[in-house]
């Protein structure tokens, strides 16, 4: 069984006996919030450079790991690989990516 636990700073990812630590990357997005507050990422900003946002594949709430509210997981294409970028909750409302 794969759980998934979001800290502050890391993300930790336990399967059995493997465990598996990734790194919050602070990232800049573009969006679009529609009129019912759908937010919709177009391009993501990083260091300087901008990378657009081909397709959207799934949007799902990430489980959090303590009671604490919870991130946005939204699986994408961007310029033609799959990533995986993260909303922040409010009130912080941050976009990252984990490496």
């Amino acid at each position: 069984m794969r759980r998934e636990f979001l800290y502050a700073r890391k993300l930790i990812l336990r399967c059995g006996a493997y465990t598996i630590s990734m790194e919050r990357i602070a990232i800049g997005v573009i969006e679009l919030c529609d009129e019912d507050g759908k937010v919709t990422p177009l391009a993501v900003v990083k260091d300087g450079r901008r990378f657009e946002v081909d397709k959207i594949t799934s949007v799902m709430r990430h489980a959090p790991a303590v009671a604490c509210v919870s991130p946005m997981r939204y699986d994408c294409v961007i310029e033609g690989k799959k990533r995986v970028i993260y909303r922040d909750a409010y009130p912080s409302q941050k976009w990252f990516s984990v490496r």
